[in-house]
């Protein structure tokens, strides 16, 4: 229900045509679809109310790509999900990922390292 909630709630404000930039919807949309279905280019771009091409050209005017903004909130989501000590494993399937991979790409290292380099001593 609150998925279907969320989708109306994306869909008013971008008939509203809202002041907020398209990157920055993108980027909303995003955060609330991750982990809970497939992120894709059209999808992001229908709940923008924007075609692929146009989010396309957006994302290209603030010097970036849907690919590199899905990164970014798959990075930002871990981490905050990681600090939060949530298992690794769920937080791999959370944000689209098999394994930890990504995460050692992003710091060099493993997700448990990272946990454990910030744990208080």
């Amino acid at each position: 229900m609150i998925e279907y909630l969320e989708r109306q709630c994306d869909d008013l404000v971008a008939r509203l045509g809202a002041a907020e930039p398209p990157a920055e919807r993108a980027r909303r949309v995003v955060r609330r679809t991750l982990g809970r279905e497939p992120v894709t280019l059209g999808e992001v771009a229908r709940r923008c109310a924007l075609s692929p091409r146009a989010l396309q050209r957006a994302l290209a005017d603030d010097d970036t790509t849907f690919t590199a903004l899905l990164e970014e909130e798959r990075r930002r989501a871990a981490f905050e999900a990681l600090g939060r000590g949530e298992p690794v494993e769920r937080v791999s399937a959370r944000i689209g990922f098999r394994d930890a991979r990504a995460f050692r790409r992003w710091t060099g290292g493993s997700p448990r390292e990272w946990r454990r380099a910030r744990a208080p001593e």
